[in-house]
């Protein structure tokens, strides 16, 4: 391949490069969301302590997707003022049939990020007794 072939092919994939930058997506930041529960209030369908039960339901609103970047489960310790205090051991989450978090150890590994459509989800726990949940996630709306 001679010098001027070269020179062809790098202005050609640089120039497809820029057209592609320019190009707009169909996400568009919007907010980030930090979703909490205390699993030690509101109302629990079932007991995560005995079995899967629903613990609760949240929404990514329509238009709308979220990109969940971390889920924390923590520890509620009631002698340092129901502070949450460590990493929850034994909790485990999922949303819809979503791994959100599981313990090390227990064979369910959590891809992050984990991408939720627009839509109602049902939050589902297994021994969870005191803890307390973090979603922490990106919103974007859907654009065309």
């Amino acid at each position: 391949m001679d010098f001027k072939n070269v020179i062809s092919v790098l202005i050609l994939s640089l120039s497809l490069h820029i057209i592609a930058q320019d190009t707009p997506g169909n996400l568009q930041f919007n907010r980030v969301v930090n979703y909490t529960l205390d699993f030690s209030t509101g109302t629990i369908t079932g007991n995560p302590n005995d079995g899967h039960g629903i613990v609760s339901t949240f929404s990514v609103p329509v238009g709308k997707v979220w990109k969940i970047i971390s889920v924390f489960v923590g520890t509620r310790d009631n002698n340092r003022g129901n502070s949450v205090s460590s990493v929850h051991s034994g909790c485990n989450l999922t949303a819809n049939r979503n791994v959100l978090y599981s313990p090390s150890g227990s064979g369910n590994s959590v891809n992050f990020p984990l991408w939720l459509s627009s839509g109602s989800y049902e939050l589902y726990g297994f021994d969870c007794n005191s803890a307390a949940l973090t979603i922490s996630a990106i919103e974007f709306n859907i654009v065309n």
